[in-house]
């Protein structure tokens, strides 16, 4: 006669992990570059660290959603999606939803160039590197989906599906590969191994692992601005790049008038005495100017259509830019 095995109590919310992944595609003192893991080709394999009090915004949760606007041009500032940051709305999401609504290649072009990109921040410790310690792992959606499958068929299989869990959790074999004639890797071929283990044989080295996580909820240094000051923003940002035409398409500020030429613009806030703010993000920027030299995700899945090389069409069509 068979017994059914004891089974750990879960560190995550299975429910609300699924739900906090299905919404739409949230904050990031910063870990540094020695404890950030930055895989290149190869294969690995990875502890998922579990979430809780001080690690993430929702404990139950291993994992904190990081969602950000880059405005490039003649200054680059980073801006938190309010959206995604402070389910409000966002007066960078609805104008690239009306830039993607026009039809017009240039504007479409421009909505690439600065729609959100979405990074998920993960606790990690990688086998073979244990001697860096607990390292933050920054994944795209991709990783984040294989992840998130992952734990689905564990929990149809009625195994171990609390991955994070200290004593019976899984260990995920993360395997990246090139692809050929694209500057993005494949996932897909990562899984998580199918016999539980613990993240360490030795009871007090696990206390230290875990007391060593980083706060997720403060690896994030964009500002997250009020629609107005967020709105102005944008409208700067359209100024400074020569494409005040376009402000008529950025959605109305609450509370003020949308400014619809550049002399009104002019009159309300003059620009000659007034700097937009300048901000240097220590993570964000980094991943994604990292994605722009070697790229590690196709993020071009979100809204269909090639990303790369935004920023080089961009300045080539800015010439036509049809409004």
């Amino acid at each position: 006669m068979s017994t059914k095995k004891t089974k750990e109590a879960p560190t995550f919310d299975y429910d609300a992990v699924l739900d906090a992944y299905s919404r739409d595609r949230g904050k990031v003192s910063y870990a540094g570059q020695e404890n950030v893991f930055k895989p290149d080709e190869g294969k690995y394999l990875v502890r998922i660290l579990p979430g809780g009090e001080d690690i993430t915004s929702d404990p139950r949760l291993f994992f904190e959603q990081v969602a950000v606007h880059r405005l490039a041009g003649v200054n680059t500032n980073y801006y938190g999606c309010l959206k995604i940051m402070k389910d409000m709305k966002c007066p960078i999401c609805n104008f690239v939803s009306r830039l993607y609504d026009s039809n017009v290649d240039s504007n479409i072009v421009l909505a690439r160039e600065i729609k959100r990109y979405t990074r998920y921040m993960l606790n990690v410790i990688v086998r073979g590197q244990e001697e860096k310690g607990v390292q933050v792992w920054k994944v795209g959606e991709k990783i984040k989906a294989n992840i998130i499958e992952g734990i689905k068929a564990l929990k149809d299989e009625d195994e171990d599906w609390d991955v994070t869990h200290a004593i019976s959790g899984r260990d995920y074999n993360l395997v990246v590969s090139s692809v050929p004639n694209q500057r993005w890797m494949d996932y897909s071929s990562s899984s998580f191994r199918f016999k539980a283990s613990p993240l360490s044989e030795d009871t007090n080295e696990v206390d230290t692992i875990l007391g060593s996580r980083f706060d997720l909820t403060k690896q994030y240094s964009s500002p997250i601005l009020p629609p107005n000051e967020l709105h102005d923003q944008m409208e700067q940002f359209l100024m400074e790049n020569g494409l005040d035409a376009l402000i008529r398409l950025v959605p109305q500020s609450p509370g003020r008038a949308i400014h619809k030429t550049i002399t009104d613009l002019n009159e309300a806030q003059p620009v000659s005495t007034s700097k937009p703010k300048t901000v240097q993000p220590q993570t964000i920027s980094e991943e994604i100017t990292e994605q722009e030299q070697t790229l590690v995700e196709d993020t071009s899945a979100d809204t269909g259509g090639d990303s790369s090389d935004v920023s080089v069409k961009l300045k080539s069509m800015l010439g036509e830019l049809e409004i």
